[in-house]
C-alpha cells in the first residue's frame, strides 16, 4: 500500500468521526485525493474557527497594574469554574462582578485610555471571562443573550450568573452553562444559539499579568 492509501484512510476515518458520517465515497486519483483533502481542511475549519464570533471585540488588561481581586479570581487555571463579568461603568471606570457574589470596580489609567475598548455587542453588559471546570479552558463570552439578541438586533438582554456556571435569560429564560462552551442546557427552543464566544488569552509572567479578548 503507498503513503498516498495510508493518508488516505487515515483522514478518511478523521473526518467521518468529526462530521458524523457514516460513510464517503471519493475516487483515489489525484482529484479525489485533492478533493478529500480540502473536505478535510474544511471540516477542521469548522470545528474551530466558527467558534467564535465575527462581532467586534476588543480588549486589553494589565491586571498586575489594577490588582482587581474580582477579575483574579477568575483567571486561576487551577481554580475553574468562577466566571467574571467585564464592562464599563461610568465614566472611564471598569466593573467587575463575579459569579461567586464579588464586585469591585478599577479607574482606567493612562495605558487603558490609549487602547481600543470594544466589549462586545454593548461595553455596558460587557463580556464574560473564566476557566471552565470541565475542559480546564479559558473562555470569553459576550454577556448577551444571543438567540435575544438575534432576534430583535438589540442589546437588551444581559444574561445573570448563577454560581455553578450557568447565564440565564430573563427574557426567553434560557440557561447557558458556561463551563462547557455556552450550549443551552435548559429551555432550548430547538435550534438554539450558544453563547457570543471570543477569543482569548492570559500570560502572568508576574511583572505583568494580561488578559486579552478579541473576535
Amino acid at each position: 500500500m503507498s503513503i498516498t492509501h495510508i493518508i488516505y484512510n487515515k483522514v478518511k476515518k478523521k473526518v467521518l468521526a468529526t462530521r458524523g458520517v457514516t460513510s464517503l465515497s471519493l475516487p483515489l486519483g489525484g482529484l479525489g485525493v485533492g478533493l478529500f483533502f480540502a473536505l478535510f481542511f474544511l471540516c477542521s475549519c469548522s470545528n474551530s474557527e466558527f467558534e467564535y464570533s465575527n462581532n467586534r471585540c476588543y480588549f486589553v488588561f494589565d491586571n498586575a497594574q489594577h490588582n482587581d481581586p474580582t477579575l483574579t479570581s477568575a483567571l486561576i487555571a487551577s481554580s475553574p469554574g468562577t466566571f467574571c463579568r467585564i464592562f464599563i461603568k461610568g465614566n472611564k471606570r471598569f466593573g467587575f462582578e463575579s459569579n461567586r457574589g464579588l464586585k469591585s470596580e478599577s479607574v482606567m489609567n493612562s495605558e487603558d485610555a490609549l487602547r481600543t475598548c470594544i466589549l462586545g455587542v454593548w461595553d455596558e453588559s460587557g463580556i464574560i471571562v473564566g476557566y471552565g471546570n470541565l475542559s480546564f479552558e479559558l473562555y470569553a463570552y459576550d454577556a448577551q443573550c444571543p438567540n435575544c439578541y438575534a432576534e430583535t438586533n438589540m442589546p437588551r438582554y444581559a444574561l445573570s450568573m448563577s454560581d455553578i456556571g450557568h447565564a440565564t435569560c430573563k427574557t426567553c429564560k434560557r440557561v447557558y452553562d458556561m463551563n462547557n462552551g455556552g450550549i443551552v442546557i435548559d429551555q432550548g427552543k430547538g435550534n438554539d444559539k450558544k453563547l457570543i464566544r471570543y477569543r482569548v488569552s492570559y500570560s502572568d509572567t508576574g511583572t505583568r499579568r494580561v488578559l486579552t479578548v478579541n473576535n
